[in-house]
C-alpha cells in the first residue's frame, strides 16, 4: 500500500491503490476527519472529488502538500508527501472522494528485433563497397518497478527488515 490511515474513517482500497472519503461512493458524514500518511511521495490521480464548496474551503476540505481543496476542485496532478488530512463540518454533505496512485505501465514481455542489415551483392561493374556499421545493440530490459515497502520508520530507534515487510522494536528479539 501507498497509504496508511492514522485518523479518522477514511479508507484505502483493497488494492492499496486508493484513498477514499468515509462511507465511500455513499455520502460522507457531518463533523469528520482523518489523517492519512503517504509512505512516500506519492502522485495522485482523482478519480472522484465532489465536497461542500466555499471559496476558502472553510466548511469541507482536504488538505495536500499544506493545500486545501473543496467543491469539485481536487489535487489534480499533485505529487503529494507526507500527509493529507480531511474535515467535514457539521452541516451539508456530498459525495465524497477517491485519489489513487496512477498504474505503472506493464514491462513489456519482449523488445522490438531490429530489422537485419540490408544486404545488396555487388554488380559486377560495380566497386566494393566499405562494410555496413555494426547494429546499435538495446538497452537492457528494466526490472519491473518494486512494490512499496509497507512500513517505514518516521522516528525513534525501531527498524525495519531489509524487504520492509517487518518492523521491530529496538534490541528484538531481546527484552
Amino acid at each position: 500500500s501507498y497509504f496508511s490511515v492514522l485518523l479518522g474513517k477514511c479508507s484505502i482500497s483493497a488494492d492499496g491503490q486508493c484513498i477514499q472519503s468515509p462511507n465511500y461512493p455513499e455520502p460522507y458524514g457531518n463533523s469528520e476527519n482523518c489523517i492519512i500518511e503517504l509512505l512516500f511521495p506519492t502522485t495522485l490521480l482523482v478519480v472522484n472529488f465532489r465536497v461542500e464548496a466555499h471559496p476558502f474551503c472553510e466548511y469541507d476540505s482536504l488538505q495536500v502538500n499544506g493545500q486545501l481543496y473543496c467543491g469539485t476542485d481536487g489535487p489534480v496532478n499533485i505529487t503529494a508527501d507526507g500527509e493529507i488530512a480531511w474535515s467535514s463540518d457539521d452541516e451539508e454533505v456530498s459525495d465524497g472522494w477517491q485519489l489513487c496512485v496512477p498504474r505503472p505501465p506493464s514491462p513489456s514481455t519482449s523488445l522490438p528485433v531490429p530489422p537485419p542489415p540490408f544486404f545488396h551483392a555487388p554488380s559486377p561493374s560495380s566497386p566494393p563497397q566499405p562494410p555496413l556499421p555494426p547494429t546499435p545493440l538495446l538497452p537492457p530490459p528494466q526490472p519491473p518497478l518494486s512494490p512499496p515497502r509497507p512500513f517505514s520508520v518516521l522516528s525513534g530507534p525501531c527498524t525495519t527488515s531489509v524487504d520492509g515487510d517487518c518492523i521491530q522494536s529496538p534490541n528484538f528479539p531481546e527484552l
